[in-house]
């Protein structure tokens, strides 16, 4: 799945790369220490269920999606967070991989992840994170909006 997403990359014209990484990036905070970078930096992808629909949500690392203002945002019925199995089958991706490009869904992006102006994410395999300029997150098919829990 890293050579797809490397193609999407190459395809859109993107300012992004995927990086491998010799540390550890399970966690947010071992990722900006493999990457040498601010916590607030590191971005994650996450994938809803709203109304049977698939929905890529992308916030800092952090952060916690506040499931009710998603369901706002999207005027839903009901919105819960997929499952493993699910991410894969709807991205080509597992938990933890997912890129905040490049799965074809539909997105809702926080919008203190569009402030910086570079973020690391999910770079589509362990040990891989792409490093993106946030204007490349944003589409015609993405929403932005405070979209975490307050805290």
């Amino acid at each position: 799945m890293v050579e797809s997403l490397q193609q999407f990359i190459e395809l859109e014209n993107m300012e992004a790369e995927i990086l491998e990484l010799n540390g550890k990036t399970q966690t947010v905070s071992q990722a900006a220490s493999s990457l040498n970078t601010s916590e607030e930096n590191i971005i994650k992808s996450l994938v809803v269920e709203a109304d049977e629909n698939f929905y890529l949500v992308v916030l800092r690392g952090k952060k916690r999606a506040d499931l009710d203002k998603i369901k706002e945002v999207l005027e839903a019925e009901s919105v819960e967070l997929a499952s493993p199995k699910e991410v894969e089958n709807v991205t080509g991706f597992s938990v933890g991989n997912v890129p905040p490009v490049g799965t074809g869904l539909d997105k809702l992006v926080d919008e203190k992840v569009v402030e910086k102006r570079t973020v690391y994410g999910g770079g589509g395999g362990r040990s891989k994170m792409l490093k993106i300029d946030p204007r490349f997150i944003v589409d015609e098919n993405s929403v932005v909006r405070e979209i975490c829990e307050e805290k």
